[in-house]
């Protein structure tokens, strides 16, 4: 029998779903790049939300219990009863992948300019080890693996399709794919909006208010057609109350499924805050038209499935939080100043380089490419 390699990341992931794939993700990619195990220091738990006391919720459900994943992947304790013989401490700079990217390879693929702008803003270069005799590569030095790939693997065209193929395999359980669609189905032709409020009221982040989102997505979305509206506050019936006058088919999804279906969701194995979060998502994807919020992952979880079936398709969102006269947007959709290899190189968004947002504040169209 072969003997089975691993790559190690010994440090937890602790967070909310969509940062959480996001680590994932950036796991998964290393994995099958380097054709090894991938071994976790837990089962990718998912952290509790605010209103998890309105739902059932025996035991937090874990990623591996929401996703399949594409790859071989056992779990510290078991790897550390292995004997392996050989261990490298993969020396990787950075305690997080916002503070790095990726190349594959760093030598020969790509020439110094497009590497110079793949890497943007960003201090470290990790790769893998030119010796790839040692069974196990462990990335004790990562903190977290949190990014987009779209904006952390730089890769030749070969190896990147091979990437964005398993990235796409990362997909919800059968059990959630099937009560999404049965919802799809019940709601027919829709459109979609995710509007984040919740931690942007007290974060530097600008919310929204209602006037800029009608001003966005009236001229692009039938006020005749349902409107299904993702939101962490849809107690907010003072905010919310001009755009449901003007979309009197709006809805909100989360109220919408615990009412209206609340036998299914009793029988999924886990039906608590985060599975209502997945099945918004797997939602709003099948929409219509959607548009969502800058500085949400969520949100840039919705875009990369939509673009995944759908290179053509475009990142629309509410609002702009910069304002007109620092960056350019038009329909919801914002508009490249400049020439660059990259899409992020294309925009003037003014982020200070330490807020290190470029590798998760939205998702960027090199997901489908």
């Amino acid at each position: 029998m072969a003997k089975q390699n691993y790559i190690v990341f010994p440090n937890p992931t602790v967070g909310g779903m969509v940062n959480l794939l996001m680590e994932l993700e950036i796991r998964v990619g290393l994995a099958a790049l380097s054709n090894r195990t991938l071994v976790s220091a837990n089962k990718f738990p998912v952290g509790p939300q605010p209103d998890d006391a309105d739902y059932a919720r025996e035991r937090s459900a874990t990623m591996l219990d929401l996703f399949d994943i594409p790859v071989k992947h056992i779990g510290l304790s078991k790897f550390k009863k292995l004997a392996c013989d050989s261990v490298l401490e993969l020396p990787w700079k950075g305690d997080c992948a916002t503070l790095a990217c990726f190349m594959y390879p760093s030598a020969d693929a790509h020439d110094e300019y497009t590497r110079q702008q793949f890497k943007h803003q960003r201090m470290y270069q990790w790769e893998f080890p030119a010796d790839k005799s040692h069974q196990a590569w462990v990335a004790s030095s990562v903190g977290r693996t949190f990014s987009n790939y779209s904006h952390f693997f730089l890769a030749p065209d070969n190896v990147r399709v091979k990437l964005r193929k398993t990235i796409a395999k990362i997909q919800p359980k059968y059990c959630y794919q099937k009560f999404a669609q049965k919802v799809v189905k019940s709601l027919g032709d829709y459109n979609a909006i995710h509007i984040r409020l919740g931690d942007f009221k007290d974060w530097w982040i600008e919310c929204p208010t209602p006037e800029d989102i009608l001003a966005n997505i009236e001229t692009i979305i039938p006020k005749d057609e349902v409107l299904v509206i993702c939101t962490d506050n849809s107690q907010d019936e003072g905010f919310f109350s001009k755009i449901i006058a003007e979309y009197p088919k709006a809805i909100f999804i989360d109220e919408f499924l615990v009412k209206e279906f609340a036998d299914d969701l009793a029988q999924l194995p886990f039906n608590d805050a985060t599975v209502i979060a997945l099945l918004t998502q797997m939602i709003a994807v099948e929409s219509k038209v959607f548009f969502g919020t800058l500085f949400s992952t969520f949100t840039g979880a919705i875009h990369r499935r939509r673009l995944l079936k759908n290179s053509d398709e475009k990142m629309l969102f509410v609002f702009n939080p910069f304002g007109a006269d620092k960056t350019l947007m038009e329909n919801g959709e914002f508009i490249p100043v400049r020439e660059g290899a990259f899409s992020w190189n294309r925009f003037d968004y003014p982020i200070p380089p330490e807020a290190r947002a470029y590798s998760w504040f939205r998702e960027w169209p090199e997901a489908a490419s």
